[in-house]
């Protein structure tokens, strides 16, 4: 049996677990981030954080992102901000901005005067090979999105975009009788989708306040998706819909995306430590 220490994070509802890995003496063995995953023989999370020492001249630290089935992924603007927070209070790191590298490339995260942590996840990519996007797969489909068919006969339209990890996106009226699940079902499992996709709900209330649901690959529902909510913003913007500004509602809490002058997108929220403790992992039963 092995003790792996681990801190429990939350940013807006969408909790994480950090294992770090710079000086550590335990490495990610097979079933590990699983296990700690796991919400009901674990520590439970919806994406477990491995902070590890970069690669790269222009980061201060690398940080990879693993989803609850065990899966890593690009980008996560929530577990940017949690982990950026990790790095200040934990490593006692004191400069103004941190650098992350990440499968993505390098992003770098800040801190306000309000206490919330600012992550500058980049310019959003529109089209169908950066999502990646195959319509020829899809009916009805063009570069920027198609539509979805449901059980109950309507339709509704999603526009894709890329935040450095594949997002399709519905604009509806009301996010609470959308029906979610079944649209993840069927885009995420579609050969359109290559690597999958995540799936996001936004319902306008104003051009700079929204009400949002996303449904994550590999974790399903969360309380709140970063990369989820910049890409509603980026099309609600492309789309003409929000202004240079707009504060997300997710059912975990409140998020803000707002637009660089260089065309990036600054996702703002709350990062909170939740626990810290010991794992113990017993690989026998895994």
């Amino acid at each position: 049996m092995q003790m792996i220490p681990f801190v429990k994070m939350e940013g807006a509802g969408n909790d994480f677990v950090v294992l770090d890995l710079t000086k550590a003496s335990f490495g990610l063995a097979d079933g590990l981030l699983t296990s700690i995953a796991d919400r009901r023989r674990g520590v439970g999370a919806d994406q477990v954080l491995v902070l590890e020492q970069t690669r790269s001249d222009d980061a201060d630290f690398r940080y990879r992102i693993f989803n609850g089935d065990g899966q890593e992924v690009e980008q996560c603007g929530n577990g940017a901000r949690c982990i950026a927070r990790f790095v200040r209070v934990k490593k006692n790191f004191r400069a103004r901005r941190i650098r992350f590298e990440t499968l993505k490339g390098v992003i770098s995260v800040s801190e306000d005067e309000n206490g919330w942590m600012t992550v500058d996840l980049g310019r959003p990519c529109f089209g169908a090979p950066s999502i990646p996007f195959c319509p020829s797969f899809w009916p009805e489909a063009d570069e920027m999105g198609g539509f979805v068919e449901f059980a109950s006969g309507e339709r509704s339209h999603f526009n894709v975009a890329s935040m450095g990890n594949p997002h399709a996106v519905f604009f509806v009226s009301s996010v609470e009788r959308f029906p979610l699940e079944e649209a993840a079902h069927i885009l995420q499992h579609h050969p359109a989708f290559p690597e999958s996709v995540n799936v996001g709900v936004v319902e306008r209330c104003t051009a700079q306040e929204a009400r949002i649901r996303v449904f994550e690959r590999g974790a399903g529902e969360t309380p709140a998706c970063g990369t989820g909510t910049c890409a509603a913003f980026a099309v609600g913007r492309r789309l003409g819909l929000f202004d240079e500004c707009v504060r997300f509602e997710a059912r975990g809490g409140s998020l803000a995306c707002r637009e660089s002058k260089d065309g990036c997108v600054l996702l703002s929220g709350p990062a909170q430590f939740i626990a810290e403790g010991r794992f113990y992992w017993n690989v026998e039963n895994v």
